[in-house]
């Protein structure tokens, strides 16, 4: 299974091992994030909306990871996330980004061309089931053709599993399967009703987390890291926007962090941390008045740009990072948090897509999606 800061490396670099002129600032910072992001999954840190804290100090086994983690342990000053994307993006992310190229061709993945750029095996398509839409299209994927083992292993012969039900985060990969027309399984496990422990599920995620998704050989574990997989690796619908080049992958990806990291991480799931979860994390109003009130100002932060954007973030199309918004949009709703008028629109106009229609009764043990 890939980690984050290796899924975003191969993004970074072309078909032919060339990065992709992206400003190496903007780059920094990515790296930094998605270093900081594998430790705060594997657990090691933490972070709530004032300080990034270490939870344990035993190393991951990854060098790269265990490098910024025994780094943050030994400062003994408190930051908060940003200032560690900062500090690291300064000083550290050269030799992320060599330890992590170094790995990817250690273990197969990339390999050397001309003993100086490493370059990506195969390209695979699976396949889709017809439900009506205009003709698919294949795209760019340079994710895509670094998993799974071998390049004469046909993709199009293995089956898709996607895992999980009940949260906001396994409804996403569902509509996103829905409106991509995939075929797959779904396997409706809950969070944290032990079917998550299970010997079955702990080989595809020892975090024992949902969502999952099992293709072939390969496992992805994170909600987007699931959607940019599907986006980049089945053949795409012309009703879904996926972009070609390194600027719109980029204004992608700028919602996407935007999303997950400002709206789903740092506001909504400290809503749940101290309301569903309050028996395992304690009640904390001060923390939960904190984040309503954080996710009010982004939201109000973003109201021109999301207004000026036109029916979807990323235009006249529907995109992975339209899926990842509304998703919150629900999960805010769900806790009583109150959203502003100008989103009834574009919360209508989700709503009425089939295949949001489709999987939200499924992912949610057959409850309807309210009234808008």
């Amino acid at each position: 299974m890939l980690t984050f800061t290796e899924e975003l490396v191969l993004l970074l670099n072309d078909e032919d091992g060339a990065p992709l002129p992206i400003r190496r600032d903007i780059v920094a910072c990515v790296l930094a994030g998605a270093v900081l992001m594998n430790l705060a999954f594997a657990y090691p840190i933490d972070t709530d909306l004032e300080a990034l804290f270490v939870n344990e100090r035993t190393p991951t086994g990854n060098p790269a990871l265990d490098r910024i983690l025994a780094r943050i342990a030994a400062r003994s000053e408190v930051c908060d996330t940003k200032t560690w994307i900062g500090v690291l993006s300064v000083e550290e992310a050269p030799s992320i980004h060599e330890q992590t190229m170094a790995g990817l061709v250690e273990r197969g993945i990339l390999t050397v061309r001309e003993s100086r750029l490493p370059w990506i095996r195969s390209r695979r398509y699976p396949r889709v089931r017809n439900r009506g839409y205009p003709a698919a299209r294949s795209v760019r994927a340079p994710t895509t053709s670094s998993l799974g083992n071998s390049g004469s292993h046909d993709m199009t012969t293995q089956a898709l599993v996607l895992w999980g039900a009940g949260t906001m985060r396994t409804h996403r990969t569902l509509w996103l399967a829905e409106e991509l027309g995939l075929d797959y399984e779904h396997r409706p496990i809950g969070p944290r009703t032990g079917e998550t422990k299970t010997d079955e599920f702990l080989a595809i995620n020892p975090r024992h987390k949902i969502p999952a998704l099992v293709h072939g050989d390969i496992c992805l574990t994170e909600s987007a890291a699931i959607m940019t997989y599907m986006t980049e690796t089945f053949p795409v619908p012309d009703h879904v926007h996926v972009p070609g080049d390194a600027l719109g992958r980029a204004r992608l990806l700028e919602w996407c962090f935007f999303t997950m990291s400002e709206l789903d991480a740092n506001a909504i799931y400290s809503v749940r941390r101290h309301g569903d979860l309050v028996e395992i994390y304690g009640a904390s109003p001060i923390a939960v008045s904190a984040a309503i009130d954080y996710f009010d100002h982004q939201l109000e932060c973003m109201e021109e740009r999301i207004a000026g954007a036109g029916p979807f973030l990323m235009g006249a199309k529907i995109s992975i990072a339209d899926i990842l918004f509304m998703s919150c949009l629900d999960a805010a709703e769900h806790y009583e948090l109150a959203l502003p008028d100008w989103l009834r629109d574009y919360r209508i106009r989700m709503r009425a897509r089939p295949a949001y229609a489709e999987t939200y009764p499924r992912n949610y043990g057959g409850r309807s999606a309210p009234e808008v």
